[in-house]
């Protein structure tokens, strides 16, 4: 016959077999902790990866952004540089007909006041020579004559600037060649351009001279 274990026997059994699944659940719980801590550590990777690429591809947008600014900067300059050069070279290139131009039959455009035509004067030492029969002649007829100055001298400091914005206000609704003529090519009451043919010159006259005509 088979013995029966003992009370003591088991105890150790069953205490044994405790431990046993006590052991197990904790090395469970551990392995599940581990994995966790894996998967954490792998979603950090990827976070970290995304971040990189995220930030990569916003330095590239800036970057591209930069440059389309630089390019549109670039063309501009180079644009107005253009307009300079071609404007400065077809301003100073010779054409091959010459035009001079003045304006004839002026009028003065600063009349003096009435209170002030007698203010200007002239004063200075007698002559040291004597004067010829002529000259005493002269002084003998006008010594009764008196002269006054009832326009101002021309060749005064603002005259020049007056005269030719005169002229410039004259050609302002004009056509361009006009314009660019007087405003471009005009000092005073002075011009003079060049143009690739006679015809040309004639008619830029002819075109200068009925707009100012009409301003009058």
């Amino acid at each position: 016959m088979e013995s029966t274990p003992s009370l003591k026997t088991r105890s150790y059994v069953s205490c044994s077999r405790s431990g046993s699944s006590s052991r197990s659940a904790a090395a469970a719980l551990a392995r599940a902790k581990a994995e966790a801590a894996k998967a954490h550590l792998r979603f950090a990777d990827e976070e970290e990866r995304i971040k990189v690429e995220k930030a990569k591809l916003e330095a590239k947008m800036d970057k591209m952004v930069l440059e389309r600014e630089t390019a549109a900067a670039v063309a501009e300059a180079e644009a107005l540089e253009a307009a300079i050069d071609t404007s400065v070279h077809s301003k100073h290139e010779p054409q091959l007909e010459a035009t001079p131009a003045d304006v004839m039959q002026q009028k003065s455009p600063a009349p003096r006041a009435q209170e002030a035509i007698n203010l200007p004067q002239h004063g200075g030492e007698e002559a040291s020579t004597p004067p010829t029969e002529v000259e005493a002649h002269c002084t003998e007829v006008c010594k009764d004559i008196e002269y006054r100055m009832r326009v101002h001298v021309f060749g005064n400091s603002p005259s020049p600037a007056v005269a030719i914005y005169c002229l410039r206000q004259s050609v302002k609704d004009g056509d361009s060649d006009v314009k660019n003529f007087v405003n471009r090519e005009f000092y005073v009451d002075d011009g003079l351009t060049s143009l690739p043919t006679a015809k040309a010159a004639v008619d830029l006259l002819k075109n200068t001279q009925s707009t100012l005509a009409g301003s009058n």
